[in-house]
């Protein structure tokens, strides 16, 4: 079963903050998904998650023809797996870019925060869902095994909660 909870925006920024990329899912203008991974730059008090780009990248050429867009997190060493639905819009805003400009991003962009290709991504979500295993790799292993070698099944305890914004 899974937990439905309103807007508990400090929840989901406690279990995508520690992970440093993510896979951002769009829509090509021929119907075809893409995914390619991406560094999630900060998640606002609303759900607003921020993601720097190139306006000439494949990305943005997708934002442009469909803004529907899915991101998702995993970290399978803590068993935690996030899956975000929304929309992505492509934005020139500098004094965003410099708020969240970082030494990593300029890697990308050497130009600094008013590179004239830099972009930011705008992922307004709409509905986000986890799921967090409460307990630690061992034991799950263990469940894992005791349910192969007895032919039962491995439940492992832990959450499933969905967010509605």
């Amino acid at each position: 079963m899974f937990e439905l909870v309103e807007s508990p925006i400090s929840r989901l920024r406690e279990k995508i903050d520690p992970i440093q990329f993510c896979m951002m899912t769009t829509l090509s203008a021929d119907h075809n998904l893409f995914s390619r991974p991406m560094t999630h730059q900060a998640i606002d008090e609303d759900g607003t998650v921020w993601f720097f780009t190139a306006d000439e990248s494949q990305v943005a050429e997708h934002l442009y023809h469909e803004p529907s867009t899915n991101i998702s997190f995993s970290s399978p060493s803590d068993s935690i797996y996030v899956s975000m639905s929304g929309s992505a819009v492509l934005i020139k805003n500098s004094q965003k870019a410099q708020q969240l400009w970082n030494p990593m991003v300029e890697a990308w962009f050497p130009l600094g925060p008013n590179d004239p290709h830099l972009s930011l991504i705008k992922f307004t979500t709409y509905s986000a869902e986890y799921w967090d295993s409460e307990t630690n790799k061992m034991l799950r292993l263990f469940a894992l095994a005791k349910a192969a070698l007895t032919g039962g099944h491995s439940r492992p305890k832990g959450e499933h909660v969905k967010l509605r914004f």
